[in-house]
């Protein structure tokens, strides 16, 4: 079998079986995930992040933690003395200005990929 890309491959037997599995998969997640959705926004109606959901047996069912922290350019630029916010600057390599300024070719030299991966239509 060639390593060569092909746009459509008829799929057969075992292939074709876990083609099927992996849209039904797909379709469960989507449906797992519109549930989870509103299950959490209502509990967010009730709990505060630190609190816990508890049974009547007082046995935590759920728990709300704090969103990741990211850290905000802008809000430190607002929020220190300019020689700080100057003292925690580094200059590296923009990727929106590479793709603007370098050629196709070039831009292209600076990529890396990910594992490519299966994913259900």
């Amino acid at each position: 079998m060639s390593n060569e890309a092909h746009d459509n491959v008829l799929l057969h037997d075992e292939y074709l079986a876990a083609a099927i599995e992996l849209g039904e998969i797909a379709q469960a997640k989507r449906e797992l995930s519109e549930r989870e959705t509103h299950c959490k926004e209502l509990l967010e109606k009730l709990l505060s992040v630190g609190e816990r959901g508890v049974d009547k047996d007082n046995i935590p069912i759920v728990y709300v933690r704090a969103g990741a922290a990211r850290f905000n350019a802008e809000r430190a630029f607002a929020s220190l003395p300019q020689t700080i916010f100057l003292g925690i600057c580094t200059s590296a390599p923009d990727p929106k200005l590479a793709k603007e300024l370098l050629t196709p070719g070039m831009y292209e030299d600076c990529l890396t990929y990910n594992k490519s991966s299966v994913v259900a239509l």
